[in-house]
């Protein structure tokens, strides 16, 4: 079916047809891993900001008090080369560098933002939700999609492809000792 057809149906409430197997298949292919794919952003985000909360936390104690086991381990984490005769600045550079996971969660946050209303069940899909994941798909692909004329499957089959791609991507990253 026609991308545009399928989204006039779910945001128009216009049904046709064998239209409630064709949205039980949309929701089985995207829905259901869309579902999946918040959750696992959900814990992302609460794992970044957990160890955005523990890294100001050990720099405050550490501003008063030192550790050079706590100090050498924060640099390792935080991945900077860490010098006792630097101590006053190396701390700086931490917190400083901490910042960036404030970026990673408001970054991954807007995500979320743009993903859970179609989620809540409370908010009916709109045309927003499809011109979101267009633009989405079109960046991952490198090339300018034309949602009309875009066939349904090939709509979740991007969406599917986007996704492998980044939970490979991160898995990679993981495996080189990069977040």
């Amino acid at each position: 079916m026609p991308l545009p057809d399928f989204e006039a149906a779910v945001c128009d409430n216009k049904p046709f047809g064998n239209w409630e197997n064709l949205y039980q298949q949309y929701c089985d292919r995207v829905r259901d891993k869309q579902q999946e794919y918040v959750q696992k952003l959900a814990k992302e985000i609460n794992l970044l900001e957990a160890q955005y909360n523990l890294v100001q936390l050990i720099v405050k104690r550490l501003e008063t008090e030192f550790s050079q086991q706590v100090f050498s381990m924060l640099g390792r984490i935080m991945m900077v080369k860490v010098s006792v005769k630097t101590y006053t600045r190396d701390l700086q550079i931490i917190a400083s560098k901490s910042k960036k996971l404030l970026f990673n969660i408001e970054k991954k946050r807007k995500e979320l933002q743009d993903l859970t209303p179609a989620e809540s069940g409370d908010e009916p899909i709109t045309r927003k939700y499809f011109t979101a994941w267009i633009i989405q798909l079109s960046k991952h692909t490198g090339v300018q999609l034309n949602r009309h004329t875009m066939m349904t499957g090939e709509f979740c089959d991007y969406i599917c492809d986007l996704r492998d791609a980044v939970d490979n991507a991160k898995i990679k990253a993981a495996k080189n000792g990069r977040k």
